[in-house]
């Protein structure tokens, strides 16, 4: 299943940051998102002009059609195939964007009002020498999002499987930033409780790891266990987007999230993982 929401790149930072700790340059105000509508607009209508600029170089297009048209059938018949499959996807997309997502949310919100909210929820996390830069925001985003749970019947875990000291040293800086004396939350079950892990033998033994650390804390059998990489950040309010979702009947096992792309590079690589993402986004609702 597939539900919207996208990232987000407010307050970024141009300074570096102490906190007490080893400073590190923040390069977020670095970063760039995929191009807007209008450039896309602008881009769209600067291929319509190369089009029309061929044909007036080609001159008569019926006669250099009927020169090439055994090519011109086979191309277009495999055209044909590949396109009609990208409109197919893309209608099924539309119709559950629009009108069979919207009513799950609704069905959801009814389910939450019945039942109650989820009763845990539990964060497990990769990251492995990430910048600190990263860390920081990504980290800052899911403690900010835990905080606005309520409803919850045990307390919060975020269970980060790391690659380094200097790991662990970035997300407990996190933690401390957002979980430390004077933060706030909505639930009782405040702070949530941090476990960091080793795991630098790849990816699918860290999360085995994490998986199995989650398994000995005996979670909640309504609980929800969210796996992310050390680089994905929350936008605001995703939680209360997302949660519902799992108190529908019959019950939804899994779902994945719309997003987006904070680059930090040039912007044709910007706007390529845009696209990707887009992309992404278009097939998960196609099939859902």
């Amino acid at each position: 299943m597939a539900t919207e929401t996208t990232n987000n790149n407010s307050g970024l930072g141009t300074h570096p940051v102490t906190d007490g700790h080893k400073p590190f340059v923040d390069e977020r105000h670095k970063c760039r998102i995929g191009a807007g509508w209008v450039a896309q607009l602008l881009m769209l209508a600067a291929l319509g002009f190369v089009a029309w600029a061929l044909m007036r170089v080609i001159g008569d297009s019926r006669v250099w059609i009927s020169h090439r048209i055994e090519v011109l059938i086979a191309l277009g018949g495999l055209a044909f195939w590949r396109w009609s499959w990208f409109v197919i996807q893309n209608v099924r997309a539309l119709i559950y964007r629009y009108y069979v997502f919207p009513r799950l949310r609704k069905a959801a919100a009814q389910a939450v009002a019945q039942h109650g909210p989820v009763p845990e929820v539990i964060v497990l996390a990769t990251t492995y020498h990430e910048k600190p830069w990263i860390t920081a925001p990504v980290f800052e985003s899911i403690f900010q999002e835990l905080s606005t749970l309520e409803g919850l019947q045990k307390r919060s875990r975020v269970v980060v499987v790391t690659g380094c000291d200097e790991d662990d040293a970035n997300v407990r800086r996190a933690f401390e930033k957002c979980c430390g004396p004077g933060s706030t939350a909505r639930s009782e079950f405040w702070p949530p409780e941090l476990i960091l892990l080793r795991g630098d033998k790849g990816k699918r033994p860290a999360l085995g790891t994490g998986m199995e650390e989650i398994a000995r804390g005996n979670p909640h059998k309504e609980g929800v266990v969210i796996i992310l990489d050390g680089d994905t950040m929350m936008s605001p309010g995703l939680f209360a987007k997302v949660m519902p979702i799992f108190r529908l009947d019959p019950p939804v096992d899994a779902i994945t999230t719309n997003e987006n792309n904070l680059v930090k590079g040039p912007t044709w690589f910007g706007e390529w993982t845009s696209l990707r993402f887009g992309l992404r986004h278009r097939s998960m609702c196609s099939i859902s």
